[in-house]
Parts: C-alpha cells; structure tokens; sequence
C-alpha cells in the first residue's frame, strides 16, 4: 500500500510524508533541523503522556532497587543519566 499525507497541524505542521508498508519516508518541516526522515513503523500505539507519565514515576523506584542490588552498575546509570 503506498499512501502520501501531508501535515496541517502540530506536530506535522508543513511535513509530507510517504508510507511504503511500514516504511515510512517523511520530508520534515521547514524549521525542523532534519531535512529526511526514515521511519521503520513497528504496529505500536502513538505516544501516550499518562503511561510516560506513570513510567517515569517508577524510575526513581528502579533507580533504588539498583542501588541496593546492583551498586557498580547503578553508578554507571547515574553517569549516564546524570542523576
């Protein structure tokens, strides 16, 4: 199936893009710093705020069970996290 859409609104405001199956090839907007995009499409569901939102309230939980069982790699993951 091949399809070309084009955005009117935010976050797509002035992109186009064309699906090949999941391939997915989006020509970006004018002020995005990106002038191509390729997209390998995998069947997920869009972005939710609330479930990032409930993820991102565990981190701090996942961040002490390292700490207690895990200490060289929970230093690792404050380096790169910047905790």
């Amino acid at each position: 199936m091949i399809r070309i859409q084009r955005g009117n609104r935010h976050p797509t405001w002035g992109a186009a893009w064309l699906d090949l199956g999941r391939l997915r090839l989006i020509r970006c907007a004018p002020a995005h710093p990106n002038r191509w995009m390729i997209v390998w499409r995998r069947k997920l569901p869009e972005w939710n705020r609330a479930q990032w939102e409930r993820r991102h309230e565990h981190a701090e939980a996942d961040l002490q069970y390292l700490k207690e069982n895990f200490p060289k790699l929970h230093t690792r993951v404050l380096d790169a996290t910047g905790r």
